[in-house]
Order: C-alpha cells, then structure tokens, then sequence
C-alpha cells in the first residue's frame, strides 16, 4: 500500500491489487485553527 495522496479530510492509498483505498479523517478544524478530535461511537 503506497500513500499517493493527503489532504484535509482524507488520505489516499494505492493497493497492490490495483484499487484505490480512500481513508477519511475523523478530525475536523474549529475556530481560530485549534484542532477538534471528533467523537467515535
């Protein structure tokens, strides 16, 4: 698996087999930049 791209809301992934994985980020960005983690059940 090789990371061919990153960003705000997710990263992307290149598989052996060809496909695509697409991993979302579950942190999200709150007032005056402070970085809030958000809760998971």
């Amino acid at each position: 698996m090789k990371k061919i791209y990153e960003g705000k809301t997710k990263d992307v992934y290149s598989l052996e087999n060809g496909n695509v994985l697409l991993k979302f980020k579950d942190d999200c960005t709150g007032k005056d930049g402070v970085l809030i983690r958000a809760k998971t059940a």
